[in-house]
């Protein structure tokens, strides 16, 4: 019907409106179809069929570019596209890997293809592959822009790929967001262990990250990142080597992160644990303080039991209730900060064990368990990208956040593996019954997404 329409507008553009002009209406050609069952001349197509090349850049660029969210949540990476669409051609590096990521989560997401990776996906990457390896390796090239945000466009793609074949439950990658950058790359941080070298000058540059809550929250994170590094070295220099007063590497030579530990006490270890522990209480007292700086309207809005549709509470609402955020990814940075928490205070539950800590683990857990019937309303099963039947819960005599159907079914589900893989790593501390249902929540992830997920 919509190629028709686009039809009949050709139409009067060629023929004006005079009285021998032709009549193209919408609804005369159907019943021209369905009488004739041919088209209306040899020379036109009987199907205005769009490349699928076209539909899949139309879907990335609608559901993962530009769509409803606050701009304080963003990290500076895919809101950036549009200022390239401009200057656009075919043949350029930026066209291509934009070209390999779009095909690839079009299929996913809109053609529920499950082997995401087709021969003709296969085809993009590799093209978009070898002109960004060219334009890499060129003096000019590789100072522009197009081809770092080709760089991040590849490595999207190969995000998704990683997670279609990896282990759910056990080691799934984590993170498939459109922030590809800063975020990113300290949540991989964080989930490896692995320490941050702060000495780059995008820590100390104003004008290097937007000024909001999401990118002073990624900034925060490399405390956590170095705080789990640190008890990760910690534990191999004790275990491996006799206890010194300088920690070894990856510590040695960090600005900020080489620590003299006493001597005395080496012999159980107290010292150090003393010090990782009075680390971990600090930098979760600097997260904790983030949440002072985040506008009002970003806190949720609980709502509690019946005024829940039925079909919400049978998918998955725990402990009768659930919170509304402004959109998903207002509702993703807040889980990510909860999630992070999670990480500092099991730390200090691993080595001071105390009600306090305990009840802050179990309230974050909460909190992220509330987000669930947000992201996937009454889901269980896939659905296609534009499905709007689906039931999400909302205030009393409130709407749904603008766009919310659409963003919620692209990409909302995928948001919450990481926070709720956190809450695997803290069962032991939750009341009875919650890790058992959190772990029929990610099932019930894996079913959505299509996910191959080990019983």
């Amino acid at each position: 019907m919509i190629s028709v329409m686009k039809f009949d507008l050709l139409a009067e553009d060629v023929f004006g409106q005079s009285e021998c002009a032709p009549t193209f209406t919408a609804e005369a050609s159907v019943k021209r179809r369905e009488n004739k069952g041919r088209s209306v001349s040899p020379s036109i197509p009987r199907f205005l069929v769009e490349a699928e090349e076209s539909r899949a850049l139309t879907f990335f660029v609608s559901s993962w570019v530009h769509f409803p969210h606050d701009p304080l949540t963003d990290h500076g990476i895919t809101e950036i596209l549009p200022h390239f669409f401009g200057d656009l051609k075919s043949s350029t590096t930026l066209y291509l890997a934009l070209t390999a990521a779009s095909r690839l989560l079009f299929g996913a997401w809109e053609l529920r293809v499950r082997d995401v990776e087709t021969l003709q996906v296969q085809m993009a990457y590799g093209k978009a592959l070898a002109a960004t390896r060219l334009a890499v390796e060129d003096p000019v090239e590789s100072l522009k822009d197009e081809t770092l945000m080709a760089v991040l466009l590849l490595a999207l793609y190969e995000v998704r790929i990683s997670q279609a074949v990896g282990r759910f439950l056990e080691d799934f990658t984590p993170k498939l967001t459109p922030s590809l950058g800063l975020g990113g790359s300290v949540s991989r941080a964080m989930q490896s262990n692995t320490a941050i070298d702060t000495r780059s000058t995008i820590w100390s540059d104003d004008n290097a990250l937007p000024h909001n809550p999401a990118t002073i929250l990624d900034v925060r994170f490399t405390e956590v990142a170095n705080v789990l590094a640190l008890e990760s070295s910690l534990l191999a220099y004790k275990y491996e080597r006799p206890l010194d007063a300088v920690l070894p590497p990856p510590y040695s030579g960090f600005q900020g992160l080489d620590v003299e530990l006493p001597v005395e006490g080496a012999a159980d270890g107290s010292s150090w644990t003393t010090y990782l522990i009075s680390r971990a209480k600090t930098v979760d007292s600097n997260l904790g303080a983030w949440l002072e700086i985040v506008p009002s309207n970003w806190l949720p809005r609980r709502v509690v039991g019946e005024s829940v549709p039925p079909t919400i509470r049978e998918a998955g609402m725990y402990n009768g209730y659930c919170d509304i955020y402004p959109d998903i990814l207002v509702a993703t940075t807040l889980n990510e900060w909860r999630a992070a928490r999670l990480k500092l205070l099991a730390l200090v539950a691993r080595y001071e064990p105390d009600e306090q800590v305990t009840a802050n683990i179990q309230r974050l857990a909460d909190d992220i368990c509330a987000s669930l019937p947000f992201h996937l309303g009454d889901r269980i099963e896939m659905t296609p990208i534009y499905f709007a039947r689906s039931l999400y819960p909302t205030p009393e005599g409130q709407p749904l956040p603008q766009g919310h159907h659409q963003n919620a079914s692209a990409f909302g589900g995928w948001y919450l593996y990481s926070p709720l893989k956190e809450i695997t790593n803290v069962f032991m501390y939750l009341r009875e019954g919650q890790p058992e249902w959190v772990l029929g929540q990610m099932k019930r992830l894996a079913k959505i997404h299509d996910v191959v997920t080990e019983d």
